[in-house]
């Protein structure tokens, strides 16, 4: 066959498309516009309309469909910056107006016949804007983990779906000396274990803070359907009393009081991972809480009425530990 060696078999019946290659091979493969799919040629920017480009990201896909992928978008295969025999693989962009300059591939080390790492590469004053990014993150099934990468500090985006990652650098390094080029690298990788899980139990707290004693506050607790019991506070009653509940994300709520009065509830997580939880700000924000930046160094929430305010206490100053803080105003 010629031009870009792909035809459809409709008239077979069969939405496939055939590729005939140098060594007379062929594949029969559905036609996908799927981001993983191994049938998915294009860069879809046409149907996704994000502006960004999609490199080959079929999953563990062969060598040879890489390889007809860049053929179909006009790629030039980079000798000098290609090891096959380490199985990377880099092509300069046909149309860098956008900005791209190079698309690069790697492949299993131990076979080198798998791909599961790819990446796009940006002119350092032609990146991406933020917005662009969401979108086209959006797109593709990817949620900001609000996590970074130690070691670039690179955004990590995650497909709780498809399991893969998304490490986008798009922010210029403090050291201007420092090589800088943004970049957007896809790996296949299931890293549920360390994100933020996407949902998390929220048990609701009683915000009715300087009105009410503290044993006042917890025949209410009672009351709440989530409410298992109390504990101690580990300290003999100095930080307050815990109220222990039925969610897993959330097994404790710290109770503490001042001047004989009920002031503070202190949502304590299980494990850390649950405070950068998206849920979470979508729970403040669906109870009319939103973000004030102003207030504190914490990420704080603030109610509607202005009466209350929800901190997020990462590092434990607040309590002695990881925490989602509700308190009234200062």
């Amino acid at each position: 066959m010629r031009g870009k060696s792909c035809f459809s078999l409709s008239q077979w019946g069969a939405d496939s498309i055939v590729i005939n290659t140098t060594r007379k091979e062929f594949f029969a493969i559905p036609a996908s516009d799927k981001a993983l799919a191994w049938g998915r040629f294009g860069y879809l920017t046409e149907s996704n309309k994000a502006g960004l480009i999609v490199p080959y990201l079929g999953k563990y896909a062969t060598v040879e469909l890489m390889k007809l992928a860049e053929q179909y978008n006009g790629n030039t295969l980079n000798e000098a910056s290609t090891k096959a025999d380490k199985g990377v693989y880099v092509y300069d962009v046909a149309d860098n107006s956008r900005g791209y300059t190079l698309v690069k591939y790697w492949f299993d080390v131990d076979t080198k016949s798998k791909l599961e790492e790819a990446a796009v590469y940006f002119e350092a004053d032609m990146r991406p804007s933020t917005a662009a990014v969401e979108k086209y993150m959006n797109y593709l099934g990817l949620e900001y983990t609000s996590m970074t990468d130690p070691s670039d500090g690179s955004s990590i985006y995650f497909s709780y779906e498809e399991k893969f990652v998304a490490y986008v650098l798009m922010n210029k390094p403090e050291d201007e000396a420092q090589d800088f080029t943004p970049n957007i690298h896809f790996t296949f990788s299931d890293i549920s274990g360390q994100v933020p899980p996407r949902t998390v139990d929220v048990p609701e707290p009683i915000v009715d803070f300087g009105a009410m004693t503290l044993d006042e506050a917890l025949e209410q607790y009672k009351q709440k359907p989530y409410y298992t019991g109390t504990g101690d506070d580990g300290w003999g009653g100095a930080l307050g009393v815990y109220v222990t509940t039925s969610s897993p994300d959330f097994r404790k709520i710290l109770l503490m009081e001042d001047g004989g009065k009920y002031i503070a509830a202190v949502l304590v997580p299980d494990y850390a991972r649950a405070l950068r939880s998206p849920a979470l700000k979508t729970w403040l924000t669906g109870r009319g809480y939103s973000y004030n930046e102003s207030i504190s160094i914490l990420p704080t929430y603030v109610r509607s009425d202005g009466k209350v305010m929800a901190q997020f206490d990462l590092q434990g100053s607040l309590a002695g530990m990881p925490c989602l803080a509700f308190q009234p105003m200062e």
